[in-house]
């Protein structure tokens, strides 16, 4: 595992800490959530795209 590997996965981790502090959980099964906005937004501000993150809980 590289550097990029691992500072990738703290950035997943940080996300998922956001979605849990959110309430956005059902994002991860619904992305017509009404909480997707701000799961996206976060997910760029962190350098990350839905594909990184979904299906990886």
């Amino acid at each position: 595992m590289n550097i990029t590997d691992i500072d990738k996965k703290n950035r997943m981790q940080m996300h998922f800490e956001f979605i849990s502090q959110m309430d956005l959980q059902a994002w991860i099964v619904s992305t017509d959530h009404k909480y997707c906005g701000a799961n996206t937004a976060h997910l760029k501000c962190i350098g990350l795209s839905q594909n990184d993150t979904v299906k990886k809980l």
